[in-house]
């Protein structure tokens, strides 16, 4: 073999050695839990209220989990088996209404079953980097949705995808407020072995590796006297 191939092959093989898979998304819950260890779910069986007009939007589920929305006019309560949240896209962030789930703990897995949900977007901290997903790019229809990370992570946000505005009254309301609704939520640690899981590197690609450095050391030598 001749040596600049053999240095583009390690080239390659350190390359596999350090790259990490992308977050994993589910429509199916029981994909999602094949692929997941430590499931808790809560059931949102209580009913949590609305914080008041002049209270701090902050509820917390029976699972410890905070719900945060920017400001208490905002949908973000527990009625019915269910959470309902409310979100909105503003000109700049400063204006954005969104709500954060805080776990309190660090998870791998999360997922929920969605109620007119597809306009949503759901950000966070996966795969050691920030990443997010519209759930009508995932399902259309009402449904489960989840997804695990190769790295941990401890929240998640809530948001509308930005659109247009109203053209008279306040400019900085926006027409893509959106209500939605989800239960069942699911939180957990992505299964060894799970298609999240960086892919080892076999024991011979590291043998392989450590024979072509010494290869290109060897040639280095010869070159020199």
């Amino acid at each position: 073999m001749k040596p600049t191939r053999s240095l583009a092959l390690a080239a390659t093989l350190c390359t596999i050695a350090v790259s990490s898979a992308s977050a994993a998304t589910f429509t199916n819950a029981g994909a999602f839990a094949s692929a997941t260890t430590n499931i808790q779910t809560e059931t949102f069986d209580d009913n949590i209220a609305q914080p008041g007009l002049f209270g701090t939007p902050v509820i917390t589920f029976d699972n410890g989990t905070t719900s945060t929305a920017r400001n208490t006019q905002q949908f973000n309560r527990v009625t019915d088996g269910v959470f309902i949240g409310g979100t909105r896209a503003g000109r700049d962030d400063s204006f954005d209404d969104t709500i954060i789930f805080d776990f309190g703990r660090q998870v791998t897995a999360f997922g929920a079953d969605f109620i007119g949900a597809a306009e949503i977007m759901i950000s966070g901290m996966f795969d050691g980097q920030t990443q997010s997903f519209l759930l009508g790019d995932l399902r259309s229809d009402d449904g489960f949705v989840g997804l695990t990370s190769s790295t941990a992570f401890s929240a998640i946000t809530f948001s509308t995808d930005a659109g247009g505005f109203l053209q008279s009254g306040n400019p900085t309301v926006s027409v893509q407020a959106k209500n939605f609704r989800l239960d069942n939520l699911a939180l957990g640690d992505a299964a060894p072995g799970d298609p999240m899981s960086p892919v080892p590197l076999p024991a011979s690609a590291l043998m392989l590796l450590s024979a072509l450095g010494g290869f290109g050391a060897l040639r280095k030598i010869r070159q020199r006297s």
